[in-house]
């Protein structure tokens, strides 16, 4: 299969749509235990198959990414990557034919968020689709950092050896922010989309790797050249690299007589809701006890649209994919659309808001009622278009 990402927000393609062919006769409520028992063990020894394919044949140089900072990396592929894995498990994807623009209004501004969709077969005939995002509020591509004038009735931004041209020399304090969206890359977060597209398949497939595994078999992280750290702003290079790698990078750094970028007038920022919008941070954690008892109850703190939120609902929650443990769903969110069930609550001068329940955690949505929304797809249709109904925000 024959599939190139386009920047122009097309995904072009040459092979023929995906056809669900039919299932095997027998079905694993008639399977007895030791069949069950046996196509795991099937499963476990492809799984361990796959992961000698990666060691051997994928090039630390090339097709891996590393995210993260120390004990907690993850491994990101190329798409290169990520089609080869899929052909060795006899896996077909097809992407739909375009990519999806959904709007929003950010802290910052109004951003895009994009979305690629697919749907990919399994050798034994069940389909399923996937999606992969990034949006012109990531971190990587929109946030920079600049020095400014600590006077906050002036916040002019300061150059070297001038200081600020209000107050003169000051002591500069470092503040981030997020280019507008006339300023950003958005070809390099299109296809940054696409490949996030196809890593979700693979590790919808049970098919990627943790960095623990590959390090266990061999793998030669020392000679990885992609590193992506949360603990210091980066962003990408050209829409040329960002496609040909699918990664974030580091830019080059501005030439000493180029003019900073002029501050942006402050302007009045709209309350944005609590619960709806693109997460962009969540860490999973602890409970810690209190006068030497408790403690140790798992939790996610989230930031989205500026706030905080706090989920403590350590349980599995029925999925179109299957039973997944909600707070795992929400810590892997990160940078996808969530619509969250709030409960705020008044703690003295501050709001503390609980995560209760959802409509949607990325591509997974769910019912009034509870039950997961799967799309659905028939037979001989000339590639699947995900619409209103699908994806409904």
């Amino acid at each position: 299969m024959n599939l190139l990402g386009k920047a122009n927000g097309s995904i072009e393609e040459t092979a023929a749509p995906i056809v669900p062919r039919a299932p095997e006769v027998i079905t694993q409520s008639e399977e007895t235990i030791d069949q069950k028992l046996a196509r795991a063990e099937k499963h476990v020894a492809f799984r361990k198959g796959i992961l000698r394919l990666i060691a051997a044949h994928l090039e630390p140089g090339e097709d891996v990414v590393l995210y993260g900072d120390g004990d907690k990396q993850t491994v990101h592929l190329t798409k290169h990557a990520c089609k080869q894995i899929l052909g060795w498990a006899g896996i077909t994807v097809q992407l739909d034919s375009t990519i999806q623009e959904k709007k929003y209004e950010g802290v910052d501004g109004p951003y895009i968020d994009f979305e690629a969709w697919a749907t990919w077969l399994t050798p034994d005939g069940r389909y399923y689709r996937a999606m992969g995002n990034r949006s012109s509020y990531d971190d990587f591509f929109a946030k920079r950092t600049r020095y400014v004038c600590p006077h906050e009735d002036c916040r002019a931004l300061t150059e070297f050896g001038k200081g600020c041209p209000k107050h003169g020399r000051v002591t500069p304090v470092k503040e981030a922010y997020y280019l507008p969206i006339s300023e950003v890359d958005l070809p390099s977060i299109k296809q940054a989309a696409i490949t996030n597209l196809w890593n979700h398949i693979v590790e919808d497939a049970g098919l990627k790797p943790s960095k623990r595994e590959l390090e266990a078999i061999g793998f030669r992280f020392d000679a990885v050249k992609e590193r992506v750290s949360f603990s210091s702003a980066q962003a990408p290079l050209s829409a040329s690299s960002a496609a040909s790698k699918g990664a974030a990078k580091t830019p080059a750094a501005k030439p000493a007589d180029a003019a900073p970028s002029p501050r942006p007038k402050p302007t009045e920022k709209t309350e944005l809701p609590i619960g709806k919008g693109i997460v962009s941070e969540a860490y999973k954690n602890t409970t810690r006890p209190k006068n030497g008892k408790g403690g140790g109850k798992p939790y996610v703190k989230v930031v989205q649209n500026g706030h905080f939120l706090f989920c403590y609902h350590d349980k599995e929650v029925e999925t179109r994919d299957g039973a997944k443990n909600i707070l795992d769903l929400i810590a892997n969110s990160v940078g996808q659309f969530c619509d969250f069930i709030v409960d705020s609550k008044q703690r003295g001068d501050e709001q503390i808001n609980y995560i209760n329940g959802a409509r949607r955690i990325g591509v997974h949505s769910w019912n009034d009622d509870g039950t997961p929304i799967i799309p659905q797809r028939q037979p001989g249709d000339d590639g699947y278009q995900a619409d209103d109904e699908d994806i409904p925000f």
